[in-house]
Order: C-alpha cells, then structure tokens, then sequence
C-alpha cells in the first residue's frame, strides 16, 4: 500500500528536509526521493519530484533573483534621504533585505510604500527620495539616473546557482529562462528517447509473443472445416443406412 501525510497548503519554507512534507511509504517502509527504481516512470514519481526537487531549485533561483533586485536599490550611495537601514525601493514586505531570510523571498518582494499612492505614498519620492518630506524641482533626474544605473549594473549574484560572472537584473532573469529551457529541452529528449524504446520493446515482445487475431483467424478456419467434414460424415451414414434398409 502506498501512503504519504497530505498537506492542505505548501509553502516556500515548507520541504521534505525540513519535515513539514511528508515522504513516500509501501507497506510501511519510506521511499527515498532519490531512488528512481522505485516510483520513477510514473505519475506519483513526477508529482514527487515536483514537489521535492524540481519546485525548490527553481523556487531558490527565483528567490535568489529578488535578493539581488531588492539589494541593489538598498545601497546608501543610490539615495541619500534614505535612513540607515531603511529598506530601499523594493522591499521584503515594506521591511529591509534579510540574508537570514531568503527562502520564499520572491513571493514576498514589494515596492516601498513610501512611492505608493495607494498606501499613502507619493510618486515624487521616486524623484526625490524615499525619505524625503517635501517634493523638488521637477527637472532634477539625479535619483531616478541612479535607479536606472543600479538596474543595469553588473554584479556577482550573492545565491542562487548561477555561472558566477558578473549580471545586470535582466541578465539574471535571462540565466534563469535559459536554465528553465535547457532543462525543458533535456526532459523532452527523454522523453521521446523512452517513447521510442517503449515501442521497440512492445514489437519485440508481440514477435516473441501470441498473435491472437492470427489465431483467431486459424481457429474460425478449423470450425469451417470441422462443420464441413462433420456434414460430409453425416451424407455418408445416411447413404449407408438407405442401403442397409434396401
């Protein structure tokens, strides 16, 4: 019997290491998430590895990009009204950037609501500054010159799995894609390579197998000749019995 501990809700927090999900059990005994051999090939193996590998890798690259997004615009050289240790123009839910706190990061990241008019900030302060309390001159681009410049800057990514060069934001997101498709590709060549396999193995099986139509047809033949000679056999006994009569 197969058996695991549903959960209603997973999380970004909430992995099979951690024991907040739970493994796999037939007949009592736990299934590695590491042996194929066992639920590998079928559905309940590739809803598993969904949900034990493949989900969390791309969770932690994702993750790993709004830690980079959120960190750039945290620098104290980019705005000079913010205070020390204030959060910058994306957020971790209006709180500043924790390294310590990194998993479901990407599901969390927001804009400062400092600029939010909808939560009682002012989109001059994207000119302006975060911090400050009065709106400028309307020609000074000195701010939003900076956040454009952090966007674009090249830096080392602090996590997540990545070649270890230098990327701008859009060269992250663009590494992510591309891991994303690249794993896609592979998994399609699987694929068709055990589709493939599949079918060659099923005609050798069928050639060293039964034919049933085959012996269907073999079958109905005997009957046909069966009833055919059975008819022959019964003209024969009547003729010999007129002639005994006679």
């Amino acid at each position: 019997m197969i058996d695991f501990a549903a959960v209603g809700v997973i999380t970004a927090d909430m992995t099979l290491a951690s024991g907040a999900l739970s493994a796999a059990s037939i007949n009592g005994l736990v299934v590695s998430p590491t042996d194929s051999g066992v639920l590998g090939g079928g559905t309940l193996g590739a809803l598993f590895a969904l949900r034990d590998e493949l989900a969390p890798q791309a969770q932690a690259q994702i993750d790993a990009l709004a830690r980079d997004l959120i960190a750039r615009f945290e620098a104290p050289a980019i705005d000079a009204t913010k205070a020390a240790g204030a959060p910058g123009l994306f957020t971790d839910r209006a709180a500043a950037l924790d390294p310590a706190d990194e998993v479901g990061l990407a599901g969390r990241i927001s804009i400062s609501t400092s600029v939010d008019p909808d939560q009682g900030g002012a989109l001059w302060r994207l000119r302006d500054g975060l911090g400050a309390a009065s709106s400028g001159p309307v020609g000074n681009g000195t701010l939003l010159t900076a956040l454009g410049t952090a966007l674009t800057a090249t830096n080392v990514p602090a996590s997540g799995i990545f070649s270890g060069a230098a990327r701008s934001v859009s060269g992250l997101a663009a590494d992510i894609l591309s891991q994303v498709s690249g794993t896609r590709q592979t998994v399609e060549l699987r694929e068709s390579y055990a589709s493939s396999r599949q079918d060659s193995l099923t005609k050798l099986y069928l050639s060293d197998g039964v034919d049933t139509d085959a012996e269907m047809q073999n079958l109905l033949q005997i009957e046909q000749a069966y009833a055919a000679n059975a008819r022959v056999i019964q003209t024969i006994d009547e003729m010999l019995q007129t002639i005994v009569a006679i």
